[in-house]
């Protein structure tokens, strides 16, 4: 790759015929409803939700921080909001990892409690990317996900006048206390075409990813955890009534871009950042167990599965997902029933199935198989 500083963003829709856009875009990609990979951008209107992201990044409208430079690119990844909306996000991330972006911004969750995209996330930590990501737009006590995974950078939203947004969400531990979003920014989209500006986690999630992406232009060497320090130390703290909705505190930008060019070295504390139960059980999605009871014997299925200990890529392997391959390959011998399909993500130890009823009947029964999930979802929220 060239000296390009690339920033990663995986949404609904592309912007790039966005006049604000001219020259600024370093490559454009999406899958379709059927989870096929199309080298062109998906059509969107230059006041979707991606375009609308995708310029606060670019366009500081909030905050006094520098322009990003001309080296600044942008690489979108573009999804449907319908159709195998669980396996084009896992495959456009796998696609951006592959990019290595500079910084990530992934304005979209899901209302389904599932550690489906966990192994991705630990990805793009394990390269000390930054992956910025909504905590939703559920209000108090409700979040999504990848919105309260460890590993990521989770942003609720406030108002203009300081106050929580009440549509922000938040994920609480059994004491009441907030662990996710790790901080707050202005939930208010640049003005459309229509002059009217929408609100959502998205777009805060967007002001943040913009912050980050300059503190990594005038820093391009700070490391992950340093950037992490550097957001959520410099926060405003939350009024006593509101400390239940996020862990941290709004978002100062200067002073955290400020804090970037002290000259004394800096030493960022261990985080502590919960790791939630549910990351750390075998998991089998209800939805994809449904289609399973209800698949007639001459009927096709299609899963995503992760083997036990593959939460992340397997070290020092030439294979990209080794067990993933072992435990298809043993079922095959069991049975003697091959899928019709298999696809292995590059950065993760999982594979993408297109079997029989009778292949995934003995894969469910496994005890090396860790998660098993289905390719779509009944509810995606942007």
């Amino acid at each position: 790759m060239d000296s390009a500083f690339l920033i990663g963003h995986l949404d609904t829709g592309s912007p790039p015929d966005h006049p604000n856009f001219n020259g600024k875009i370093y490559e454009s990609v999406s899958y379709n409803e059927a989870g096929l990979f199309q080298k062109k951008a998906m059509k969107g209107s230059r006041d979707s939700h991606s375009s609308l992201s995708t310029r606060i990044i670019f366009k500081d409208d909030q905050y006094s921080l520098p322009t990003l430079h001309s080296g600044a690119k942008l690489a979108t990844v573009s999804i449907p909001s319908r159709g195998k909306t669980i396996l084009n996000v896992l495959q456009g991330m796998d696609y951006l990892l592959d990019l290595a972006p500079q910084i990530v911004c992934m304005p979209i969750g899901f209302r389904k409690t599932t550690p489906i995209f966990y192994p991705m996330i630990c990805a793009f930590h394990d390269k000390e990317i930054p992956i910025i990501v909504p905590i939703g737009n559920s209000g108090k006590g409700k979040a999504q996900v990848p919105g309260y995974y460890p590993n990521v950078i989770s942003v609720g939203a406030v108002e203009t006048d300081g106050k929580v947004a009440k549509y922000s969400g938040s994920y609480l531990d059994d004491s009441g206390n907030c662990l996710k979003p790790d901080i707050l920014a202005i939930g208010n989209s640049i003005p459309s075409s229509s002059q009217l500006s929408k609100k959502g986690t998205s777009f805060a999630c967007a002001y943040i990813a913009g912050t980050a992406a300059r503190i990594l232009q005038a820093q391009p060497l700070a490391t992950l955890e340093e950037i992490k320090h550097a957001l959520f130390s410099t926060t405003q703290s939350l009024l006593p009534s509101q400390s239940n909705r996020c862990k941290r505190g709004i978002v100062q930008a200067d002073a955290a871009f400020e804090f970037f060019l002290q000259k004394k070295k800096i030493i960022p504390p261990k985080l502590d950042d919960t790791i939630p139960s549910f990351l750390s059980k075998p998991y089998q999605d209800p939805r994809f167990l449904s289609q399973f009871k209800n698949a007639k014997p001459d009927q096709l299925l299609e899963g995503i599965i992760l083997p036990s200990s593959s939460q992340e890529k397997a070290k020092n392997s030439k294979t990209p997902s080794p067990r993933s391959q072992k435990l298809i390959a043993q079922i095959q011998k069991v049975i003697r029933i091959q899928p019709k399909e298999v696809h292995f993500f590059v950065h993760t130890d999982m594979a993408h199935l297109i079997a029989s009823p009778a292949f995934f009947e003995v894969l469910l029964k496994d005890p090396n198989l860790f998660l098993i999930s289905a390719v779509d979802v009944n509810t995606f929220e942007l």
